[in-house]
């Protein structure tokens, strides 16, 4: 995922462990930030999910039907 890779998914992270370990004030503009953060990296990551489930037309299995026992014209 184009997100995760960009270092955007590691925000809503980030805030928390600044307040952990650097002893920041939780305030409520900064709960507000990780609300808004955490919604859009789910909303980014399911319309990805939805996206590659509509391109493969919903099928978990591969299209081509695979031979397990060779012919007989061998």
């Amino acid at each position: 995922m184009f997100l995760l890779g960009s270092g955007g998914g590691y925000l809503p992270v980030i805030e928390v462990l600044g307040v952990v370990f650097l002893h920041e004030k939780f305030s409520g503009e900064k709960a507000v930030a990780l609300i808004l953060s955490l919604w859009g990296l789910a909303s980014y990551s399911y319309g990805e999910y939805r996206q590659r489930k509509d391109e493969s037309g919903g099928r978990h299995f591969p299209t081509e039907a695979v031979e397990l026992v060779p012919s007989a014209d061998v």
